[in-house]
């Protein structure tokens, strides 16, 4: 059985209800490999900081 680097893709992540989502499945906790696909590379990279930055502060 091959080993995947991802155990989750969720597409359409800069979209509006991409972002909820994202922002559901940091907050969620637990140890799945999620990983972030859209269009626009720098839309994403904006996500993935506002993700870490939040869980930063406690907001999940």
């Amino acid at each position: 059985m091959t080993q995947r680097e991802f155990d989750l893709v969720l597409y359409g992540a800069t979209g509006f209800a991409g972002k909820l989502t994202a922002e559901y499945l940091a907050g969620a906790g637990g140890s799945a490999r999620i990983a972030l696909a859209g269009r626009s590379e720098e839309r994403l990279r904006a996500i993935r900081d506002g993700l870490g930055q939040a869980r930063s502060r406690g907001r999940w």
